[in-house]
């Protein structure tokens, strides 16, 4: 069993905090000096909140850990001392394992994606990307290895493959 925790990048999650930090106050100063619109900025300032706070609960509090055992992809999400397991996936299934830019120039070789999974540490992070069937159906999983995993994770799909 293979085990992966990418590193957090904390200029990332000080910039995702600031800019909402920012976004939120810029709102709620336009709330408070415009009286024409003021109905609208309040509700901006909500979603903008809103949206703030998942955004730094899932970049900054959420830790990712990846998994690989002999026949199987596992992602566990951890928020606090709760430990989720999220998805797991028989390497038996893999259509294709490769970095994003592969992906984005020869996404239409890999036919028709049903369903998108995100389970990147770090927000805008240099990612890979896992398709796979999964009741009969396409899906797609983005997470963030480092090297040695990815390697490692190559090996053992084609090693299941034969």
């Amino acid at each position: 069993m293979i085990k992966c925790k990418p590193e957090r990048d904390p200029k990332k999650a000080v910039l995702l905090i600031g800019f909402f930090a920012v976004l939120a106050l810029v709102t709620a100063a336009c709330s408070t000096t415009s009286a024409s619109y003021h109905g609208i900025y309040q509700i901006s300032f909500v979603a903008v909140l809103a949206v703030g706070i998942n955004m730094v609960v899932r970049y900054t509090m959420t830790e990712m850990e990846y998994t690989l055992t002999e026949d199987s992809f596992e992602v566990r999400k951890k928020v606090g001392n709760k430990v989720t397991l999220v998805c797991s996936l028989a390497l038996s299934e893999t259509v294709v394992l490769t970095d994003k830019k592969s992906y984005q120039k020869n996404a239409s070789e890999y036919g028709y994606i049903t369903r998108k999974y995100n389970f990147n540490q770090n927000i805008c992070a240099a990612s890979a990307i896992y398709v796979c069937e999964f009741n009969g159906k396409r899906m797609l999983v983005e997470f963030e290895p480092n090297r040695a995993f990815y390697d490692c994770f190559q090996q053992k799909i084609s090693e299941n493959k034969k």
